[in-house]
């Protein structure tokens, strides 16, 4: 009897542990992978390649849907945190200066189907804003957006 349960202890620890490293490599990736292409720049240009106005957004893609040529466009890693949804600027080709403190979302818009889904859900959407621009941690700034998440 107690071989039994050493051995049904010794295998309930080896499948606990292969669990759990399989899920953190499946979430490792989703990290790595959940990332955005925006248009730095709050409205859409007049020549329709790229945006313009204030730092905020005006198109969101993911990279493998970039189609849109354009020099004004960014990069930034998507995390969901605490109800809200927090953009992380990786690549900036028009980066905020140190005056420049707000970031512009002047419509609610929707994150691409992939992104949601990467979080578990079938729709997030940024809502309209005027959201601060923190830079305690990194140079091109942090935006924690409030978002509607719809499963």
């Amino acid at each position: 009897m107690n071989h039994i349960l050493k051995s049904l202890f010794y295998n309930t620890l080896f499948i606990s542990s292969l669990f759990f490293l399989t899920s953190t490599s499946v979430l490792a990736q989703q990290q790595e992978r959940i990332k955005i292409i925006f248009g730095t720049r709050v409205h859409p240009s007049d020549d329709g390649k790229g945006c313009e106005g204030d730092k905020g957004i005006c198109l969101i893609v993911t990279t493998k849907d970039l189609r849109i040529q354009g020099t004004d466009l960014g990069e930034a890693q998507v995390e969901e945190i605490d109800g809200h949804i927090r953009l992380s600027i990786q690549r900036d080709p028009d980066p905020v200066m140190d005056h420049e403190n707000t970031f512009y979302l002047y419509s609610d818009k929707p994150l691409p189907p992939d992104v949601a889904m990467a979080f578990g859900y079938r729709e997030i959407t940024l809502k309209k804003g005027e959201y601060r621009i923190d830079k305690s941690d990194n140079p091109l700034g942090t935006i924690k957006i409030d978002a509607n998440f719809e499963f």
